[in-house]
């Protein structure tokens, strides 16, 4: 499983999440998700298509919560701070998450790697980039798992 490389498991140019500029309106990521119902994650990107940042669900939701009208019990799962980034926003780098641009995993990446970064962020899916950091593809959960139980039968198959 060490040996493994995120490479070997994934295939370039396969995106499922979403992926949109910066400074994309937060009105225009509703409508994307709502004609896509398929995709899973949201990934940010520069002008040169490198990742600057992941959007959580979560934040998306809360956004749409107070868009609504409607601030009940807001309060008391985020902080004040994040309270307030959500009333401002109005691009989608606005909601992303700080710590989102570091939840990308490199094509060189061990499998492992990847399983440690996934279980220590809670993350259902990860994007892939390149040296550059240009986004390449992405991997789910499942993926990950499916593959892990492939490397650790062929490791224990009596030759």
């Amino acid at each position: 499983m060490r040996s493994m490389t995120v490479a070997q498991l994934c295939k370039p140019s396969r995106l499922r999440a979403l992926v949109l500029h910066k400074e994309t309106l937060l009105q225009d990521i509703v409508k994307s998700l709502v004609s896509e119902k398929a995709l899973f994650g949201i990934f940010l990107v520069d002008s040169e298509e490198r990742l600057i940042a992941t959007l959580n669900h979560r934040q998306l939701l809360c956004w749409a919560r107070l868009q609504s009208g409607s601030t009940m019990q807001l309060e008391s799962f985020i902080t004040a701070g994040q309270l307030q980034r959500l009333v401002n926003a109005e691009q989608v780098w606005q909601l992303a998450l700080p710590e989102g641009g570091q939840t990308a995993v490199t094509l060189t990446d061990s499998l492992l790697d990847v399983v440690q970064k996934m279980v220590k962020q809670h993350l259902t899916i990860v994007p892939v980039v390149d040296d550059n950091g240009r986004l390449v593809s992405d991997l789910f959960w499942h993926e990950v798992l499916s593959s892990m139980m492939q490397a650790t039968h062929s490791s224990h198959q009596i030759v």
